[in-house]
């Protein structure tokens, strides 16, 4: 067992910035990234690109990744362009986050 001590990190997950301020005039990845680093947060959670990454490099943030995870033949390149972008974690959705319990089992 570590010694180690426990450390909360707050991350935000940037769907929570869709169509932030509005829908006609939502802010770019940029800005959204910019405004979680303003704010205090330690790093996002979204889905890995190299804009991103990128991104968070420029702002010292860390990452969490996520996907929607529908086909295994694609889980290879969904799990490596999120460790690309330096997800120390990733937060996989089964399916869609809309898909009925029925259909998913």
């Amino acid at each position: 067992m570590s010694d180690a001590v426990p450390e909360i990190r707050f991350i935000a997950n940037l769907w929570t910035l869709v169509e932030h301020p509005s829908a006609g005039d939502e802010w770019s990845l940029a800005e959204k990234v910019g405004a979680v680093k303003e704010a205090g947060f330690d790093g996002v959670n979204h889905r890995g690109s190299a804009e991103l990454h990128i991104l968070l490099e420029q702002h010292g943030l860390e990452f969490s990744g996520l996907f929607d995870a529908n086909d295994p033949s694609e889980y290879a390149d969904l799990i490596r362009t999120q460790l690309e972008c330096g997800s120390s974690t990733i937060n996989v959705q089964l399916c869609d986050h809309d898909t009925p319990v029925e259909e998913a089992i």
